[in-house]
């Protein structure tokens, strides 16, 4: 087999699509929120619970929620 060389010219620069800047830079993982959400597939219509806290000047906020498909249920809240 021969040596074929890669040929990057304006036909393929034309259609190159670049990444989001945030994910260029390193910043931001566009998947981490969907890996919190999905459940293993074993677990058939098990809800995967989170715990969510909010830090306020005033209070902290502290909330047991899971996910749903028309969006987000919160099962406990607590402040303090």
């Amino acid at each position: 087999m021969g040596f074929v060389k890669v040929v990057k010219n304006k036909a393929y620069f034309k259609r190159y699509q670049v990444k989001f800047r945030r994910r260029q830079e390193g910043k931001t993982d566009y998947y981490a929120p969907k890996r919190l959400v999905i459940q293993d597939k074993n677990k058939y219509n098990t809800p995967k619970y989170r715990m969510i806290v909010r830090v306020t000047n005033r209070d902290i906020i502290c909330q047991i929620a899971y996910a749903h498909i028309e969006g987000d249920d919160s099962l406990c809240s607590l402040c303090t």
